[in-house]
């Protein structure tokens, strides 16, 4: 049996995050393909360690935490450059004030994975994110690397300055620096077509499409008496702006003509989420299939962002009807006005909301066009990484 390591500072338990959902989905196909899996996790979490050692028993690498340096010199070294913000300071003069590929990849974690490469034998070794691409330096010819990137990562601080977000709270790489990054690779994996080019363009490594197979549960259609808007969302300040934004300027407009309707609001955008008018919290819900059972539609208002919004396609899985706009549906584009509706102002997302209520013909269809869209979806969503996995074995 080949084996097969994912290095990922991304936990896969517990598995409440669209980026969780992927690493761990893609973990089980192969293991169902028949690879034996690895996981080397590279945070030192706590609260990880008992969920990601149920799942993956003795297959599981987890990263100690590293002793904390006691020594007063370096305490005050720590403090002088919190105060003076001397990491911020390097990166402009280094990196025009993005970050380097290699800033969340620790001396400490690579010795970790240097040891796991250093006792065992991989036929294939895949770093989740381009940021943990250092720890393919760590295994020899002999591994077959590969990058699942999840995201296009180089400038993407412009696309979220423009939509309002602060620049310091976006993680951005120049594009020399995502360069870098994946030539270490033999394989880069793109989480979309779309992306897919820009990487062809950035890299000469081969570059491979691989999408998000999600769970197939489809609900009854005929709940629109209820009228239950669901936004389903991570603490990321793109998804706080982009409910805020639906708070203020979508919901008056549907209370217009529905004045029952309700916002449900979902997942750690919670946490952040402030002074709502409309919506309601519901925090972190650990059953999909409940929360998707409690709502009538489901929105993603999403301004700005890069990958593939998981929420949506998973949303597509349980038959869910959908209102996105044309960022949210990028890498799902053949699916607009029949598997969901897309809308980018906020005139036209209330309306397409209204006549999901106001036409059940309509809410049904779009129903069933969703759950058939993500079940095509799904078959080829490996095709490419199957290809290329069944190929180093040839």
């Amino acid at each position: 049996m080949q084996k097969l390591l994912i290095v990922s500072a991304v936990p896969t338990h517990p598995t409440n995050a669209g980026n969780r959902i992927r690493i761990l989905r893609m973990a089980r196909m192969l293991m169902e393909d028949g690879w034996e899996v690895y996981f080397a996790f590279m945070g030192s979490n706590a609260e990880y360690h008992a969920p990601m050692a149920a799942y993956w028993g003795e297959r599981l690498f987890y990263l100690p935490p590293p002793k904390p340096d006691r020594r007063l010199l370096s305490r005050i070294v720590r403090k002088v450059k919190g105060l003076m913000q001397i990491d911020s300071v390097l990166r402009r003069l280094i990196h025009k004030g993005k970050y380097g590929v290699d800033d969340l990849f620790t001396s400490y974690q690579q010795a970790f994975v240097q040891e796991i490469a250093t006792r065992n034998r991989f036929n294939v070794v895949i770093a989740e994110y381009v940021t943990m691409s250092g720890a393919l330096l760590c295994f020899g010819p002999a591994t077959h690397k590969m990058i699942d990137t999840h995201d296009v990562l180089s400038n993407r601080d412009q696309k979220f300055t423009q939509k309002g977000v602060r620049a310091k709270n976006v993680f951005a790489l120049s594009l020399n620096e995502e360069k870098k990054g994946l030539d270490r690779a033999d394989t880069v994996i793109a989480i979309q077509d779309q992306e897919r080019r820009f990487f062809e363009e950035l890299t000469s490594k081969k570059v491979i499409t691989v999408g998000h197979a999600v769970e197939l549960k489809p609900l009854a259609t005929e709940r629109r008496e209820r009228k239950k808007l669901l936004f389903l969302g991570s603490r990321h300040e793109a998804n706080v702006l982009s409910i805020q934004e639906f708070d203020e300027k979508v919901m008056p407009l549907l209370r217009d003509t529905l004045p029952d309707i309700k916002l449900l609001v979902a997942g750690k955008v919670c946490e952040k989420v402030k002074n709502l008018r409309y919506g309601k919290m519901m925090g972190e819900i650990d059953d999909l299939q409940v929360l998707y059972g409690q709502t009538d539609v489901v929105i993603n208002p999403v301004l700005m962002g890069t990958g593939l919004k998981i929420k949506n396609i998973e949303a597509l899985g349980y038959a869910m009807p959908l209102v996105t706009t044309t960022v949210g549906a990028e890498g799902l584009e053949a699916g607009i006005g029949k598997a969901f509706l897309a809308a980018d102002t906020p005139a036209e997302f209330a309306r397409c909301i209204c006549l999901l209520f106001s036409d059940q013909s309509l809410y049904r269809s779009v129903s069933a066009s969703a759950y058939a869209f993500a079940e095509q979806y799904n078959k080829g969503a490996y095709e490419e990484l199957n290809q290329e996995l069944n190929s180093l074995s040839e």
